[in-house]
């Protein structure tokens, strides 16, 4: 396990830095003992979408962030590192293929979806956040889908403080796979031109190195001739 991982395991807990297991007790809610104390803007759904409320400014909101292709989440962390998720945008289910009922239940369903290789770049991440390191970071990684494709994604994060113990996670995570495919590509043919060029190289020395023996036999050839030739009187 790594050095990551371990202290992830520590501050959240083993299932959810592995990303596999039960769900923790009382999942995706807050326990009345819990230290964050201020409450959230707005009045939100238990499916964690926000509702909307009279005709305020408030109310458009719910709309605004089902119309946009990133997803937005909210997060809240306590003191002792018990993370219970407030809101996930519809927009996951484009991402992911899965409803954002799905994820609420705990960190564990997000880490379950994440590409093996690519899980120790999310758990540095978190482990940042979570022990305070960074206010605000950002990591790239692969997700599955729920038809089994990956996607790319890009995962930032920021940290607001609204009591003295715990705080909360926003974030946004962008949909980067058409990018980072391109991104392969590119990287692919500069690979391939390289190789070329290597080839290239290759030719023109053993060609340089075929035409300098042709040079030295022709040379001992007439070197060869001219000594075989009776001297003049």
């Amino acid at each position: 396990q790594s050095d990551a991982a371990a202290v992830l395991a520590d501050k959240i807990g083993p299932t959810v830095a592995s990303g596999s297991g039960d769900p923790p007790a009382s999942p995706g809610e807050m326990t009345p003992t819990d230290p964050i104390d201020a409450e959230p803007a707005g009045d939100w759904s238990a499916g964690g979408r926000p509702a909307a409320a009279g005709s305020g400014p408030d109310a458009a909101l719910p709309y605004i962030l089902e119309s946009i292709a990133e997803c937005v989440w909210s997060a809240e962390v306590t003191a002792t590192g018990q993370i219970s998720y407030r809101y996930y945008s519809p927009a996951i289910e484009r991402i992911t293929g899965r409803a954002a009922d799905f994820f609420m239940v705990g960190p564990e369903r997000w880490l379950s979806i994440v590409h093996p290789a690519d899980r120790p770049v999310l758990e540095a991440a978190m482990v940042r956040i979570v022990t305070g390191q960074l206010d605000r970071d950002a990591a790239e990684y692969r997700v599955t889908r729920l038809d089994g494709t990956s996607a790319w994604v890009r995962d930032s994060v920021v940290v607001s403080r609204p009591g003295p113990a715990g705080f909360r996670l926003h974030g946004v995570v962008h949909d980067i796979t058409e990018a980072k495919q391109a991104e392969i590509s590119r990287q692919a043919d500069e690979e391939r031109l390289r190789q070329a060029q290597a080839e290239v190289t290759q030719h023109r020395s053993t060609l340089a190195h075929a035409l300098r023996v042709r040079s030295l036999g022709e040379m001992a050839a007439a070197l060869a001739h001219e000594l075989n030739q009776p001297l003049a009187a």
